[in-house]
């Protein structure tokens, strides 16, 4: 079986404060937030056969889980299916 990447997103509650909509001196918690998406291997017009399941996951800082896959669903939600955020550490 594949390996499953992990990427990391590039809308976190830790680095961008402005996306709280207010200060929160709680400390933000890291998420793994899982993706899927349909893919080609071979994207040449004349050249696509059948599209494969493509998984990985992403990893976020976030309060809530809500807030984490919101914040994976910014970046990836246009040409993936996100799941639900699994927390992997706290404070």
């Amino acid at each position: 079986m594949a390996e499953i990447i992990t990427y990391t997103a590039r809308f976190n509650t830790r680095g961008n404060v402005k996306r709280l909509g207010k200060f929160n001196p709680e400390p933000a918690w890291e998420w793994i937030v899982p993706v899927q998406w349909w893919a080609y291997d071979d994207d040449r017009l004349g050249a696509r056969g059948d599209a494969k399941l493509t998984k990985a996951q992403v990893k976020t800082f976030a309060h809530t889980a809500t807030q984490a896959r919101r914040n994976v669903h910014q970046e990836w939600g246009h040409y993936a299916t996100v799941g639900t955020a699994v927390e992997i550490t706290s404070g």
